[in-house]
């Protein structure tokens, strides 16, 4: 059955592109899945780290292959099949697929526009959204084991919908007081939408450092362990991350571009498949 992950927070600057992207990479090359990454988020980070050498006059986003053509070509209540706007992604033979549905800049005014143009109410959209999404899911679950939605910060229409959907929901924060103070907002308001989001979400810390002030703060994230799976993986400050992201070089082999932390990643995406799966890693 396939599984489907948001990585979300309402805080930007947590590291959501990073975990996405090598999250994904990472249950492909370990578990041998075919996963895909779908961008909502219309700053596209996670769609150009994926593109990566490809000119960037055909990368999808620009040649009317993204997650907005998804959503602008309904007909009569009918959508296209998702899987068509799948871009593949180069991996090392012997390992599952990654491929991605690119976002779009002009994601950040669709929504609204589609509200103002509908004469629609709020309930209305949200209610075409989940439809949406649950096309775009019903189409994409015969051909991939994993889906992870990279979300933007803020709120989204089509975030929301992916949320109501999620089998699990990732939410990165950084041990520092404003991080844990908007990760807190984010849990709250996930828990007001539903209750059944907040039984679903999964913290995991990122960039951590050994200080007295990320110690302090990292146990304050434990305490959120009451309401919210805590991940006993974590991720390190490290800039093999931020290197690991870069892909203007071409392709790399999986250990060379997450070279530094490829332990602590394997360790991440272990534990993460045990809690979607009930398997022991």
């Amino acid at each position: 059955m396939t599984k489907f992950i948001c990585v979300a927070n309402n805080k930007g600057g947590v590291g959501k592109t990073t975990v996405t992207v090598s999250l994904a990479e990472a249950l492909a090359q370990i578990h041998k899945l075919s996963v895909l990454v779908v961008d909502l988020d219309p700053q596209i980070n996670a769609s150009i780290v994926l593109a990566g050498s490809q000119p960037r006059e055909h990368a999808p986003w620009r040649t009317g292959n993204s997650i907005l053509e998804f959503l602008s070509v309904e007909r009569s209540q009918a959508f296209a099949n998702a899987n068509t706007f799948a871009s593949i992604v180069a991996l090392p033979a012997g390992s599952g697929r990654v491929a991605y549905v690119s976002g779009s800049p002009k994601m950040l005014t669709f929504e609204r526009r589609k509200l103002v143009a509908s004469a629609g109410t709020l309930e209305r959209e949200q209610s075409w959204f989940v439809s949406a999404i649950d096309k775009f899911l019903s189409d994409v679950r015969v051909t991939y084991q994993v889906v992870v939605f990279d979300c933007p910060p803020g709120l989204s229409l089509m975030a929301e919908a992916a949320l109501a959907r999620a089998d699990m929901i990732l939410m990165p924060v950084i041990p520092t007081a404003l991080s844990v103070m908007g990760l807190q907002a984010y849990a709250s308001y996930l828990s007001e939408i539903s209750p059944h989001l907040g039984q679903r979400a999964a913290i995991l810390k990122t960039m951590v450092r050994q200080t007295n002030a990320m110690d302090n703060w990292s146990r304050e994230i434990d305490a959120l362990s009451a309401e919210h799976y805590v991940l006993k993986a974590s991720t390190r400050y490290a800039t093999a991350w931020a290197e690991a992201m870069e892909r203007e070089a071409g392709h790399r082999s999986f250990s060379a571009r997450y070279l530094g932390v490829e332990p602590e990643l394997e360790t991440l995406a272990n534990e993460i498949w045990s809690k979607l799966t009930g398997r022991q890693p």
